[in-house]
């Protein structure tokens, strides 16, 4: 019985650090959303301040709440209140960054990094995965910019060519879409016209791949690993879960992880910093997105909807905020890529095996 695993789990289910996860992206969303409501309040004329400040969201909860806040009961009340409504927005940030960076971002551009640090990226020539993943790729690049031309436009009304370049990557984006949908039904009718769909694909993903290129260079996200360490991996996981790695799909990182985690809790706790790591970076760029997108709402509401016009020099500090927002936002989603491939899947894969050889290496006891 001296190898029976001992798992102790903490008394309570979360750390400080989870809370950290959840509360900075909630207070980085709302101080965000509030310092540009700030920003736009000190644009518009002092005589229209007041109507204005009252239809701003977060400048009407303020006003609601803290101006009369009553007896020391009644504050109590409200400062709990505050602390939820944080938790609260922190909780649907690491929701909907689940959601856009997991299954989209991750997942839908690139496959989980397991595909190709340890097998080769062995869907690249399917047609449909090869397809879709640059579709998704590419609409990332066009609904990126389309996004920052429209808010762009509501800031500089009479620079049209705003709004040509935002409806333009927007009708590109939509006929991508059409092209790629076609493609699936026709492949899933065994109609084989692959060449002209993936020539399309190439084309609509350039930009992007462009750019990105060269950051997955310097970050080394695209390199996979070692070939001898892949083909440890590979033996060692068939061995000891009787499963081919190359149809494992996400069990590779579940059974690799609950192995780590049995047989050395010390080291499944520096691959689950890692991890936590690099879900900080995933939310704090999807508060940041949400700031933005919050931001624009706004502005297109006011501008467009109220006609409250934006003035130099004011329009140019809103750009220089909004556009400090996007490129944070931009910024950490590759940092949060960055941690997830090279640091956590990584140091994941690599304790599964070192933990093999550890134990294959051990000096008789007796």
């Amino acid at each position: 019985m001296k190898d029976q695993p001992n798992i102790s789990l903490s008394a309570l289910p979360l750390k400080a650090y989870d809370f950290f996860i959840i509360v900075f992206p909630g207070v980085a969303v709302l101080l965000s959303a509030y310092f540009f409501e700030e920003l736009y309040f000190a644009s518009q004329p002092m005589g229209q301040s007041g109507s204005i400040s009252c239809c701003l969201p977060v400048h009407w909860l303020l006003k609601e709440v803290w101006r009369n806040p009553g007896s020391a009961s009644s504050q109590t009340a409200i400062v709990a209140i505050s602390v939820c409504m944080v938790y609260l927005a922190g909780q649907l940030v690491s929701s909907i960054a689940n959601f856009v960076l997991d299954r989209i971002f991750v997942y839908k551009c690139y496959g989980y990094p397991y595909e190709h640090l340890l097998l080769g990226d062995h869907k690249k020539d399917i047609f449909v995965d090869y397809c879709s993943r640059r579709f998704y790729r590419g609409s990332i690049f066009w609904l990126h910019l389309a996004a920052f031309s429209f808010v762009l436009y509501d800031i500089f009304d009479t620079h049209v060519v705003f709004l040509g370049i935002a409806c333009t990557c927007t009708g590109i984006f939509v006929a991508a879409v059409l092209i790629h949908l076609l493609s699936q039904i026709l492949y899933k009718k065994g109609i084989k016209i692959e060449g002209p769909f993936k020539y399309t694909m190439e084309k609509y993903v350039f930009f992007y791949t462009t750019l990105m290129n060269p950051v997955q260079h310097i970050n080394q996200t695209g390199k996979p690993m070692q070939k001898d360490l892949c083909d440890k991996y590979w033996a060692l996981f068939l061995q000891d879960f009787g499963i081919d790695p190359k149809t494992a799909e996400s069990d590779n990182y579940w059974l690799t992880l609950f192995y780590v985690r049995q047989k050395d809790p010390g080291m499944s706790e520096l691959v689950h910093r890692w991890h936590q790591t690099a879900i900080f970076a995933r939310n704090m760029a999807t508060a940041f997105y949400m700031a933005f997108g919050y931001s624009a709402v706004i502005l297109w509401y006011e501008t467009a909807w109220r006609k409250h016009l934006i003035l130099a020099p004011d329009n140019f500090r809103i750009t220089v905020a909004l556009s400090g927002l996007y490129a944070l936002a931009i910024f950490l989603v590759i940092k949060f890529y960055y941690f997830y491939v090279s640091y956590y899947s990584k140091c994941l894969f690599r304790a599964f095996v070192f933990l093999h050889i550890s134990k294959d290496t051990e000096p008789d006891a007796n």
